[in-house]
């Protein structure tokens, strides 16, 4: 190949490239994120994606074709009961690009919400089991864009039993906590931001006269705040 084809070549590729590269910059201005037509990064992930792409041994009870089916369905405004692996069914509660709730069992919800940060999109999930009987207990998972896991206390601090009690001078703390052996926590994220929320729930694995004394002093939620890096929270003044 003589050195006037190389370039030829060199100069073809170099205007290829450019075409490329000012279709993205076009795709990637105001006007056209705001029709839907921005490229999704690697670090970007919705609600939606997330739900389908959870690891199996976060949402094994659902198949990965299954939880495709619930979002068509869904999108077509119709609430499928989609048979799950405990011989029950699951469906829809709500979906947006930034949050998504299903209902698993009779006793199980998950719920799943993108966080924005620097690094990109992390996964929030709560799967929640219990009815409001028993006390809701919630696990908390995170995850980057990719669905690979990510440690919890990375992005919030595991609140301690004294955190949910308002307990004034006078009275003896310790022995209110000794009343909650084992204590159980119901999270719930708000839909139009990323606000969390946890409550302790007593339920009726707490003798009566225990749980009336610790419901004198339980607070009746603490907010966190998602900073773009990690929770953070505020204890709530009792009204």
């Amino acid at each position: 190949m003589t050195s006037s084809s190389i370039k030829r070549k060199s100069k073809t590729l170099t205007i290829a490239l450019t075409g490329v590269w000012m279709a993205i910059a076009a795709l990637c201005t105001p006007a056209a994120r705001a029709k839907g037509k921005a490229p999704v990064g690697p670090d970007s992930i919705s609600a939606r994606e997330a739900f389908v792409k959870l690891p199996l041994g976060t949402l094994d009870l659902l198949r990965r074709s299954t939880r495709l089916d619930m979002l068509d369905y869904f999108d077509a405004d119709s609430i499928w009961q989609a048979p799950n692996a405990m011989e029950g069914s699951s469906h829809l509660i709500d979906v947006t690009p930034d949050y998504l709730k299903a209902s698993i069992t009779d006793v199980s919800t998950l719920t799943v919400r993108t966080l924005p940060s620097p690094a990109g999109t992390i996964v929030m999930t709560l799967y929640t089991v219990g009815t409001p009987e028993e006390g809701p207990d919630t696990e908390i998972r995170f995850f980057d864009a990719a669905m690979n896991p990510l440690e919890t206390r990375k992005f919030i601090s595991t609140p301690e039993v004294k955190d949910f009690l308002d307990i004034p001078k006078g009275v003896n703390r310790k022995e209110i906590e000794s009343l909650i052996p084992f204590p159980t926590v119901e999270w719930s994220v708000a839909k139009e931001s990323p606000t969390l929320t946890g409550r302790m729930t007593l339920g009726n694995h707490l003798p009566l006269e225990s749980s009336e004394t610790v419901s004198k002093y339980l607070r009746p939620a603490l907010t966190w705040t998602w900073n773009g890096k990690k929770f953070s929270h505020k204890i709530p003044n009792l009204p």
